[in-house]
């Protein structure tokens, strides 16, 4: 569809960094408590308050466990920014924030909102420690637990989880037109933590052409989210079409006891994600007729687009009159077109121009 502006020129005389260090806990009898501090530059690593907190571990299968600990007593401000950091090691050399960095292993990271973790790819040989820190960088500060061990010989396994994990449901992006370098992002709500690996996606349909939204976040919590940027050149005006199902792309997705998860998900409504990635261009301006023209006199500009567009502030076309620079300035639009009819339709805004507009 092309739009037509009219623009009219009156003529005138002038973290707690609380390291989400997601300390693993075992349910088998390993507990322990929030103990201190040590730290590692500049970071400040400290107690908790309540020095309470304990660590569980429990082993899922002979080569996993599941970490769990509880949350510190804290201010709000400072769990509200925290993220939990996991770290094992073979040897008790992780009581620290600064030696689990140096000497362990990180088991993975996870938001506030969660207190576990699954650490799979184990020996079932041997023993491990766990530790878990609640880092901040707003706060710059880290509160550490203390480690707990795990003898994978000799602690049971847990009553083996046959549970397979679903999708609850999805989340897709708000309805609109997107442009290119915007974002499509599209949340699953998992029926359980689940562990990711690879890149698996979920496909796309816009205007005939498939496209994917690629895993981006969320292995070891229960929500995942995909994401696809919006290419240039692309267009859908009846909304784009997403595939009821994820594609595993040679990835897994998987709960701590290796269960695969199931991949199909209810259809979601996406008919209001529009796509407009192609950038407008002018296709002519034209200029008021040959006249004299005096002071108070509007001078219009016709701007013809080979798309609609939405116009927001002052544009403006320089002008030279008698050697001096003025401007014709878009404002206040009167649309005299049918958005419904055909996209063929040629479409024409009228602007008047402020008079006395210089700049």
């Amino acid at each position: 569809m092309v739009r037509n502006l009219t623009l009219t020129l009156s003529v005138f005389t002038m973290m707690i960094l609380f390291s989400s260090c997601e300390q693993s806990a075992v349910e088998t009898s390993t507990t322990s408590r929030i103990a201190s501090e040590s730290s590692e530059e500049p970071l400040v690593e400290e107690k908790a308050e309540d020095a309470t907190a304990l660590i569980t571990v429990t082993k899922t299968s002979p080569t996993s466990v599941k970490v769990d600990w509880d949350a510190p007593t804290s201010s709000a401000d400072d769990l509200a920014n925290i993220e939990y950091v996991v770290y094992y090691s073979t040897e008790k050399n992780i009581d620290t924030y600064a030696d689990a960095i140096a000497n362990g292993l990180e088991a993975g990271k996870v938001a506030n909102t969660e207190t576990s973790i699954f650490v799979t790819n184990l020996d079932s040989d041997k023993t491990y420690y766990f530790n878990v820190f609640a880092v901040n960088t707003a706060s710059n500060k880290v509160i550490s637990y203390s480690s707990s061990e795990a003898d994978l010989n000799s602690i049971e396994t847990a009553e083996a989880d046959t549970t397979i994990p679903t999708i609850s449901s999805i989340a897709a992006p708000s309805a609109g037109a997107y442009v290119a370098g915007q974002a499509l992002s599209f949340t699953a709500t998992m029926s359980e933590i689940a562990v990711v690996t690879g890149t698996p996606r979920i496909a796309m349909d816009i205007n005939g052409s498939t496209v994917y939204a690629d895993y981006a976040s969320g292995s070891n919590s229960s929500t995942l989210v995909f994401t696809y940027t919006v290419a240039a050149g692309q267009t859908d005006a009846d909304g784009i079409d997403v595939t009821a199902t994820i594609d595993l792309n040679s990835g897994t997705i998987k709960d701590g006891a290796a269960n695969d998860a199931t991949l199909t998900f209810t259809a979601v409504d996406t008919s209001g994600i529009l796509i407009d990635s192609v950038v407008p261009t002018i296709s002519s301006v034209s200029g008021p007729s040959n006249n004299t023209y005096v002071s108070g006199d509007n001078l219009d500009f016709v701007v013809t687009t080979d798309s609609a567009v939405t116009v927001t502030g002052s544009p403006r076309i320089a002008l030279d009159i008698g050697s001096t620079a003025v401007y014709a300035v878009y404002t206040d639009p009167v649309w005299i077109f049918d958005l419904k009819e055909s996209s063929l339709q040629r479409h024409k805004i009228i602007a008047q121009f402020l008079h006395g507009e210089f700049s």
